[in-house]
């Protein structure tokens, strides 16, 4: 415990239970701020299911895709400002987070498949006298893409908390100013000819 300014700083071991404890019943959704470590901030997702999601920017570190642990949803950002945080969220008080870019990429998947399927069942029914190896072939690749529709399709529940998140890249959009370019210049024309340019 140390204060500054007439600010106590406590550790979060010791005030979170007590806020959330207090928060648990009036709140639908709990969201936790967060300037720690991403390991402490892993050990609040795992200590407190209550905490649907947490946010932080940790100083240094490069923006790291959004991540699910326990039941929380862990969210970092770049620091300054270089990118906007995109997050959508769907029936946020359910317990088990969905990502809702990962059902839309099976999806497509799904979708890919079944059209492959169809045209080895439409070559299949339109040349019924191929050779014994070629039938044999794509009826093999048809158990394979059948298979594989079982083994990953991923339904997308209703009643499910989902998310999509995004880091969008911020640009700067400074515009350009004629007096600072001849600046520049001049004074890569002086380097270049290895005098001061004062």
């Amino acid at each position: 415990n140390h204060h500054v300014d007439g600010v106590y700083y406590r550790p979060w071991q010791e005030v979170l239970p007590t806020l959330l404890d207090e928060l648990v019943d009036k709140t639908d959704v709990i969201i936790v701020l967060s300037a720690l470590k991403m390991n402490e901030n892993n050990s609040i997702a795992l200590s407190f299911p209550s905490v649907q999601i947490l946010f932080t920017a940790v100083p240094g570190n490069r923006s790291v895709p959004i991540k699910k642990e326990q039941k929380t949803l862990l969210a970092q950002t770049m620091n300054r400002g270089r990118y906007l945080g995109y997050l959508f969220l769907q029936n946020p008080e359910q317990e088990n987070w969905q990502d809702r870019l990962a059902v839309a990429r099976d999806d497509k998947r799904q979708r890919s498949l079944r059209y492959r399927l169809q045209r080895i069942e439409m070559i299949l029914q339109k040349r019924p006298n191929m050779a014994e190896s070629e039938r044999n072939r794509l009826n093999g690749e048809k158990a394979e893409l059948a298979a594989q529709l079982n083994d990953d399709h991923q339904q997308p529940e209703p009643n499910m908390a989902s998310y999509l998140y995004r880091n969008i890249p911020i640009l700067p959009s400074i515009t350009p100013n004629k007096e600072i370019e001849r600046l520049v210049e001049y004074t890569k024309m002086k380097m270049e000819s290895g005098t001061n340019p004062q």
